[in-house]
C-alpha cells in the first residue's frame, strides 16, 4: 500500500510514499470516502511529499477529478490541500485542480510545497469554521 490515512479531529491527511499508481489513489480515495469519519470532515490534505508520480499520467488525473467530483457533491465545501515541492507532482496538481474546477469539485482545492505550510492553513481553516 503506497498510502496511509491519519484521521484528525476534524478531517485526515493522506500521506502517499513510494511509487504511486492509479489503484494506489483510487483506494485511498475510495477507504476516505467510506469511512465514517469522513461525513465530519472539515478539512482533508493528500501529501505527495514522499510520493513518486513515474506512473501516473493525466488521464489517471481526470479519472481521480471524476471520482472527487461525485465525493464533493455529497459533501461539499471540504477545503483541501494537495502538498508536493516535485515538479512532476506540481504538474499534475495543477491538471488536477483545473480537471477538478471543470468537473465541478466542490471543494476549495489549495497547493502547497511542504506539509508544514498544509498544515498552517489547516489551522486557519478550522479557526475560520470555530469562529
Amino acid at each position: 500500500m503506497a498510502y496511509t490515512i491519519a484521521w484528525h479531529a476534524q478531517g485526515a491527511i493522506i500521506a502517499y510514499s513510494g511509487r504511486v499508481a492509479l489503484e494506489d489513489l483510487m483506494a485511498a480515495t475510495q477507504a476516505l470516502y467510506t469511512d465514517p469519519r469522513y461525513s465530519d470532515c472539515r478539512f482533508q490534505i493528500a501529501d505527495f511529499s514522499l510520493a513518486d508520480f513515474s506512473h501516473i499520467s493525466l488521464d489517471h488525473i481526470q479519472a481521480i477529478a471524476a471520482s472527487d467530483a461525485a465525493a464533493s457533491q455529497m459533501l461539499p465545501n471540504i477545503p483541501s490541500a494537495i502538498v508536493t515541492q516535485h515538479p512532476i507532482g506540481e504538474a499534475l496538481a495543477f491538471h488536477y485542480r483545473m480537471i477538478a474546477e471543470a468537473h465541478q469539485v466542490k471543494w476549495d482545492i489549495q497547493l502547497f510545497p511542504v506539509l508544514r505550510e498544509a498544515l498552517r492553513w489547516r489551522d486557519k481553516v478550522l479557526a475560520a469554521v470555530i469562529g
